[in-house]
């Protein structure tokens, strides 16, 4: 099965303090491991002004080896023009979302609610590692055509974000 469709992509990024991203991972590892559901607040303290992007291009939606793809090239908008990026789950696993960036910019992150994943970011310039914590994976993509990440993310152990990111798929006309 493939499906070429308009991907829009709309994505939100702030700062907050550095070390938000460890008292935020032990808070949630707590609070995993005593089966309680949390509710993440929209704002978290700390947080700065945020930065949106909002990008709509075409792409593809494909069913490969048992997992289901959305692919889509990077734009000038984003930053990361020459890029290709590929967001994709395993057919009985939707709560795990994968992104694989190749080209200009290349990395391989995986969001999964209340994991930390350590992942490398490669640059033009150079590379370097990042940590991706998940604080909600909303994955609608096959009844409403939608994904929803919402995670922070360690740059060098220095730098953190919050990041939320919405994919919304429709058939290209």
């Amino acid at each position: 099965m493939k499906e070429y469709v308009s991907v829009s992509i709309v994505s939100e990024r702030s700062a907050v303090k550095a070390d938000l991203f460890d008292a935020v991972y032990e808070k949630e590892i707590a609070e995993l491991t005593e089966d309680v559901s949390i509710m993440v607040p929209d704002e978290l303290e700390g947080e700065e002004e945020r930065e949106t992007l909002e990008m709509i291009t075409q792409g593809l939606v494909r069913q490969r080896g048992g997992r289901i793809e959305i692919v889509y090239d990077e734009g000038e908008l984003s930053g990361m023009e020459g890029s290709r990026t590929v967001v994709s789950y395993a057919k009985g696993e939707p709560d795990t979302v994968s992104m694989l960036r190749t080209g200009a910019v290349s990395t391989a992150m995986v969001f999964e609610r209340g994991v930390r994943h350590l992942c490398t970011y490669e640059t033009p310039y150079m590379p370097f590692q990042i940590g991706v914590f998940a604080l909600a994976v909303d994955n609608r993509l096959e009844r409403d055509g939608v994904i929803m990440l919402d995670y922070l993310i360690e740059i060098r152990g220095a730098q953190a974000e919050r990041c939320k990111m919405t994919l919304k798929v429709t058939r290209a006309k």
